[in-house]
């Protein structure tokens, strides 16, 4: 995963930074750093293994390989006042601008710009969603690669995690409730909620079947 930041330094003014971290929090390490200000949104060209991103202070969106080479500022035209949020479709970049609430289009081939839609100010996050780019392999794709609950994908494999209020047990897959939390309550009247909040029918509890796939239903305790 990638992130952006900044912060406001007394020396330098301000110091901006693109950061990098395996799915699980571990392995972090900054990306870029110099010549960086005010960076807002970011996005992945995963088929060019290109990440961009937008700086509200310089006015610009830039590009680098995920190599790390090849940086280079893609646009910075009058229509950049300032770039919040940005992703990537296709041939097109999408930037909102947050002082004017604009969205507009940059087509990475042309350089051409088009205003797509005025909005009322301040314009925040943009994401594009398209099915084709929800492809790929990794250790959770299939069952949710074992885990009960979160299943976070990293080089080589996969790590499971758990929500705030779990802990993970000892096999490193099955989530618990911690000792004096309460489960929030997600499933319908008619549904049994698992411990790892999973619903199944009411009438499947303590019928000798794992149907929570954590042993929950069939726990002594409850049958």
């Amino acid at each position: 995963m990638y992130w952006t930041d900044w912060e406001e330094d007394e020396i330098d003014a301000s110091v901006g930074r693109i950061e990098k971290a395996w799915m699980d929090g571990y392995s972090r390490q900054v990306f870029v750093t110099s010549k960086m200000l005010w960076p807002n949104g970011l996005t992945l060209d995963y088929r060019a293994n290109v990440l961009y991103w937008c700086d509200a202070y310089y006015d610009h969106i830039e590009r680098i390989y995920l190599n790390g080479t090849d940086r280079k500022v893609v646009y910075n035209g009058k229509d950049l006042n300032h770039p919040f949020g940005l992703s990537h479709h296709g041939n097109y970049i999408y930037w909102t601008d947050y002082m004017n609430g604009s969205i507009f289009q940059l087509d990475l081939l042309t350089r051409n710009v088009t205003l797509l839609r005025s909005e009322r100010p301040p314009l925040f996050g943009l994401q594009i969603y398209d099915p084709r780019k929800q492809q790929g392999d990794n250790a959770c794709r299939v069952n949710n690669g074992g885990c009960s609950t979160l299943c976070l994908a990293i080089p080589g494999g996969r790590v499971c995690a758990c929500a705030d209020n779990q802990l993970l047990e000892e096999n490193s897959t099955t989530c618990m409730i911690k000792e004096g939390e309460e489960l929030p309550q997600l499933c319908k009247a008619e549904q049994f909620q698992c411990s790892n909040k999973r619903c199944i029918q009411e009438r499947w509890r303590c019928d000798g079947d794992d149907d929570c796939l954590d042993g929950s239903d069939e726990h002594s305790e409850i049958c």
